[in-house]
């Protein structure tokens, strides 16, 4: 999808997303084609795809995916 369809659309590297309870968006936290992202701590629920989405995006194939850390989120009642 298009990033404004993401409740949280993470657009940079070395982020922390902790704590938020997101409930809109095609994916709630978005975090595709990115480094070092932190994401904890959330609730995420009744999103149109995902809940959590971190990856590699084939659209963007010059940037790199890796260094995930995700812990401690709830995710359910997303498609």
């Amino acid at each position: 999808g298009e990033d404004w369809q993401d409740a949280i659309h993470i657009a940079a590297d070395f982020i922390e997303i902790d704590g938020f309870e997101v409930t809109a968006g095609q994916h709630g936290i978005n975090g595709e084609s990115r480094h070092h992202l932190r994401i904890v701590n959330n609730h995420a629920h009744t999103c149109g795809k995902s809940g959590i989405s971190l990856g590699h995006n084939p659209n963007h194939p010059w940037y790199p995916s890796d260094y995930y850390w995700v812990e401690g989120n709830l995710c359910h009642n997303n498609a």
